[in-house]
């Protein structure tokens, strides 16, 4: 589950990247399946601090 989830944020910051939010999105909501609440925040987090094009 790990290694999927670690994809998937791969791919969501490849469509951040690409300015491609609709995709970006699906990946997201896939990534917080796998998150709780707390996971969430960070992620948010994360996902703002690597990605320049994230709002």
């Amino acid at each position: 589950m790990e290694l999927e989830v670690f994809l998937t944020l791969k791919a969501v910051l490849e469509c951040c990247k690409e300015k491609c939010f609709e995709k970006m999105s699906q990946h997201y909501d896939t990534l917080v399946v796998f998150c709780d609440e707390t996971s969430r925040v960070i992620l948010d987090e994360l996902i703002e601090a690597v990605c320049p094009y994230h709002c």
